[in-house]
C-alpha cells in the first residue's frame, strides 16, 4: 500500500470508524485522476503533442489512475465474476500498461446470427487485462479525434444515430448505401496501428494488440474438440491452469488456427477496443465528398444523398478509403441498398418515411432474433425439472434480456407493447 493511501486510512476521529485502507483517499484519487485527464486533454486541443505524451505517460504511471481503473473493472464484470474488493489495491499495485499481463486470455467462439453458421471470435479477460484496458481507455478518450457523426464510444451512442437517420430523411436524405467493414478488428496491421496512435507503443503493443496475448481456449474443446465442459470448466480468474494443445487435448489443427486468427488485429471482447477502431476509422470519413450524409457506429456506416448517383459516389469513396488504410487493407462490406421509396435499415432498426414523419421500428430480423431468443428462454423455464427458485432465477434472467432489449430500441413504435407481451407469457409460465 502507498505512503499516500495509509496516510488516508488513519482514523482521525475515534468516534468514528476507520474506513477500509482499500478505498481511504477514494475521493482524492479520483478528483487527481481527472486533472491529469484533463491535463493531457488541455495539451491535445493546444497542439502541444510532447507535451500530452508526457501528460499521458505520467497518468499511465500514477498509483491513483490504476486504483480507479481497476475498480471500474471490478464494477463492471458480471456479478458471479467480480474479484472481492480488497484485492483492488494489490491488483492496482501490480499493473504496468508498459509490460502488460501474462494472464489468461480465454478464447470463445459465439454465433453472429441464427441463419448463417458464422462465429465471431471474442475474449474473455480476467481482471488485470480489465484494469490495464480501463487505464488506458481513458486517457486514449482525451486524445480521440473523432468524426462528427460517429456514435459508437460517444456522441450520444445508438439513439442519437438513428435519430440523425430519422432526420436526414425528412430532409430528403432518402437513398442510402449500409457498409460495414468484415472482420474489423482482426484486419488492422498491429505494427501500423501503433505507429498511428498518440499512445507510446509498448503500450498500445501490450494492452490494446492481440498478438501478445497469453492466449487459452476458451469453448473452443465444446465446439471443435467435442470435449464436453471445456478447458476451463470450474476454474475461476486468477487460478493458473494452462491447458495442453497437442493431439491429446482435443484441440486439432483447426482449433490451433483459432487462436492464430485471434492474435490478428486486436481484441473483440476488451474495453478499449471499440474506441480504438473509431478513432481509426476517423481517418477514412475525413476523406469523403460533402455531397450527403454519412453516420457512423463502429464498423457500420450508413450513407445518405438525396440522389441515387451521389450516394453511389460517396460509396465508392468510403470502399476506397477504407481499402486504402494505412492500418489496412480493410475489407468494405456492402450490407443494404436503399432506394427512394424503400425503408432504411440500420442498426436493428427500420425506418419508414410517411407523410412527412418517419416512423422508427426493430428490423424484421432483428425482431426474429428476438422472438427465437425469449421463445427458446421460455421454453426452457416450461420444461425444466428444476426447482421453482431456479424456474424463477430463469424467469428473472429472461424478464432482464427483455427490458434491455425494449430500452435499445426506445425509439421504437409500440415497444412498449412488445414488452408487456412477453413479460405477460413469462408471468404465465413461471
Amino acid at each position: 500500500m502507498s505512503d499516500l493511501t495509509q496516510e488516508f486510512a488513519i482514523n482521525c476521529n475515534p468516534s468514528t470508524a476507520a474506513k477500509p485502507p482499500q478505498y481511504a483517499g477514494k475521493g482524492q484519487a479520483k478528483g487527481h485522476v481527472r486533472a491529469m485527464l484533463d491535463d493531457v486533454r488541455s495539451a491535445h486541443l493546444a497542439g502541444k503533442h510532447k507535451k500530452a505524451k508526457h501528460r499521458m505517460s505520467r497518468y499511465l504511471n500514477s498509483y491513483h489512475a490504476k486504483l480507479v481503473a481497476t475498480e471500474l473493472a471490478r464494477r463492471t464484470m458480471k456479478p458471479h465474476r467480480r474479484f472481492p474488493k480488497p484485492l483492488v489495491p494489490s491488483i492496482a499495485s501490480g499493473l504496468d500498461a508498459w509490460l502488460g499481463t501474462p494472464e489468461e486470455v480465454r478464447v470463445n467462439m459465439t454465433p453472429k446470427d441464427l441463419d448463417s453458421g458464422d462465429y465471431r471470435l471474442t475474449m474473455d479477460f480476467g481482471p488485470e487485462h480489465r484494469a490495464l484496458q480501463h487505464l488506458v481507455r481513458r486517457v486514449l478518450k482525451m486524445v480521440a479525434d473523432l468524426h462528427p457523426p460517429q456514435f459508437g464510444t460517444g456522441n450520444g451512442g445508438l439513439h442519437a444515430a438513428i435519430k440523425h437517420v430519422a432526420q436526414a430523411m425528412k430532409d430528403g436524405f432518402v437513398w442510402a448505401v449500409e457498409i460495414d467493414v468484415e472482420s474489423c478488428f482482426p484486419s488492422f496491421d498491429a505494427d501500423e496501428v501503433a505507429d498511428l496512435l498518440p499512445l507510446p507503443k509498448e503500450v498500445t503493443e501490450s494492452v490494446l494488440v492481440s498478438r501478445h496475448l497469453n492466449l487459452v481456449p476458451g469453448n473452443l474443446l465444446d465446439l471443435i474438440g467435442g470435449v464436453t465442459g471445456g478447458v476451463h470448466q470450474g476454474v475461476p480468474d486468477g487460478v493458473p491452469h494452462t491447458p495442453h494443445f497437442g493431439p491429446a487435448s482435443g484441440l486439432g489443427i483447426l482449433g490451433a488456427g483459432v487462436l492464430v486468427e485471434a492474435r490478428r488485429g486486436f481484441a473483440q471482447g476488451s474495453v478499449a477496443s471499440p474506441l480504438l477502431a473509431e478513432m481509426l476509422l476517423a481517418l477514412p470519413l475525413k476523406q469523403l465528398p460533402q455531397i450527403g450524409e454519412v453516420f457512423g457506429y463502429l464498423d457500420n456506416f450508413l450513407i445518405m444523398a438525396k440522389s441515387e448517383d451521389d450516394a453511389v459516389s460517396m460509396a465508392k469513396a468510403l470502399g476506397c478509403a477504407l481499402k486504402a488504410h494505412p492500418a489496412g487493407p480493410l475489407r468494405p462490406k456492402i450490407k443494404g441498398r436503399f432506394h427512394s421509396a424503400d425503408p432504411i435499415e440500420f442498426l436493428g432498426h427500420r425506418l419508414i418515411a410517411h407523410h412527412g414523419a418517419v416512423i422508427i421500428e426493430p428490423s424484421p430480423a432483428n425482431l426474429k432474433s428476438f422472438e427465437y431468443e425469449m421463445g427458446t428462454g421460455l421454453a426452457s423455464i416450461k420444461s425444466s425439472p428444476a426447482s421453482s427458485a431456479a424456474r424463477l432465477r430463469k424467469a428473472r434472467g429472461l424478464t432482464r434480456k427483455i427490458s434491455g432489449w425494449a430500452s435499445a430500441f426506445g425509439l421504437c413504435e409500440d415497444i412498449q407493447l412488445h414488452k408487456q407481451h412477453w413479460l405477460a407469457k413469462i408471468a404465465n409460465c413461471s
